[in-house]
């Protein structure tokens, strides 16, 4: 459960595990497929103003867009994997859903609906 937040977690207990799987896999194809095709695009083309030295290059931008898009591929195909592991034991019987709906309760401590009771 530590790889959901309280968002994740009140996907699953009010519309279950398809809408929190779509969330994420939402997010993998953005990233994969518009941000980083751009972020090589960008290194692509300002690599030659780079390395002839000259002031204004877009490659800085480029590696960075592609360094962070890596990083949210890995963070979220890694919820993505824990989604499925956490769909199977609580069909299995293995976790309840009031396991979910008690983490919920924990994180909605920090958000703003508990604190200004909407």
């Amino acid at each position: 459960l530590s790889h959901f937040y309280g968002s994740g977690l009140k996907l699953v207990v009010d519309s279950g595990f398809e809408a929190l799987r779509r969330s994420v896999l939402t997010r993998l194809l953005v990233a994969g497929c518009v941000a980083a095709p751009v972020g090589a695009l960008l290194l692509a083309m300002g690599m030659p103003a780079l390395l002839d030295g000259e002031d204004a290059s877009v490659a800085p931008l480029g590696s960075f867009l592609l360094g962070v898009t890596i990083l949210v591929v890995w963070f979220e195909g890694v919820r993505y994997l824990k989604l499925g592991e956490l769909r199977s034991k609580q069909e299995s019987g293995e976790i309840k859903m009031s396991v979910l709906e008690e983490s919920l309760t924990y994180w909605s401590r920090f958000t703003y609906a508990a604190k200004h009771g909407d």
